[in-house]
């Protein structure tokens, strides 16, 4: 059967459904530099999106015919509708990196060509080298100076304050120290070297082999009180008045005189 026969024995259902497919909106990308001249195929009472790179936002844009063309924009995206049939003009857009998109819009009318809905543009990269560099407003590169200088400051008072209160505690706290624990030393197995406390703390040091356990003597009864260590040197958070090491079966007591 020849081409021409099939179309005269197709039914009205496939021709129609034929008919709708060719009419039917596209989504393309197009790869633009600051020279490229992008058509753009519209339809009235319908929208075009042009969706720029999305870190790259839209500043301003310009449109030709303002009177029958509807142009709204927001962040990345711009928004296209021809307000009159066979209605044609151009469009420039300027984003926030000053980089300029420069589009042909044609409002194509009730023929079978697809319009527009969406148009995504994407940069070529071999125009990436020619990127403007981006600029940040004088008054807001003024208050990030003036931000930092206040960073800055806080910084040296704050390192100042710090290295005050070091010095004040290097001058106070040997003046704190207590050493009146009685016994102040031992022989083995303990070979406890010194105890003493600042009025917060206990301290005890000790160059036994094996690690004693601690007990403090409250009302005259024993008990295990939690502590720590490290390469002898025992810390327990609070003033110990009477307590004892015990290694197996030996023990060593002290108290405060």
């Amino acid at each position: 059967m020849s081409l021409r026969r099939w179309c005269l024995a197709a039914s009205p259902a496939i021709l129609v459904a034929i008919l709708a497919a060719s009419d039917l909106p596209s989504v393309r990308t197009v790869t633009m530099t600051d020279r490229t001249l992008a058509p753009i195929n519209t339809r009235i009472r319908h929208t075009t999106l042009l969706v720029l790179p999305e870190d790259d936002p839209i500043r301003v844009v310009d449109c030709g015919d303002p009177d029958f063309w509807v142009v709204e924009w927001e962040g990345t995206v711009a928004r296209v509708k021809p307000a009159k049939p066979g209605a044609t003009s151009n469009l420039n857009v300027r984003t926030t990196s000053n980089r300029l998109y420069s589009f042909i819009l044609t409002e194509i009318g009730a023929n079978k060509r697809p319009h527009d809905a969406k148009v995504f543009i994407e940069r070529d990269a071999s125009d990436a080298a020619a990127t403007p560099p981006r600029f940040v407003p004088v008054e807001q590169v003024h208050t990030l100076q003036a931000e930092l200088t206040g960073a800055q400051a806080a910084l040296t008072d704050e390192r100042q304050r710090a290295a005050a209160a070091l010095n004040t505690f290097r001058e106070e706290y040997p003046r704190r120290l207590r050493f009146d624990y009685t016994p102040t030393a031992s022989g083995a197995p303990f070979w406890v070297r010194s105890v003493w406390h600042d009025g917060q703390f206990t301290y005890l040091r000790t160059d036994a082999r094996e690690l004693p356990t601690l007990y403090e003597v409250v009302d005259g009864e024993p008990s295990l009180i939690s502590f720590d260590v490290h390469d002898g040197l025992f810390v327990v958070s609070k003033v110990v008045d009477r307590g004892y090491l015990m290694i197996g079966k030996k023990r060593w007591n002290f108290e405060r005189r």
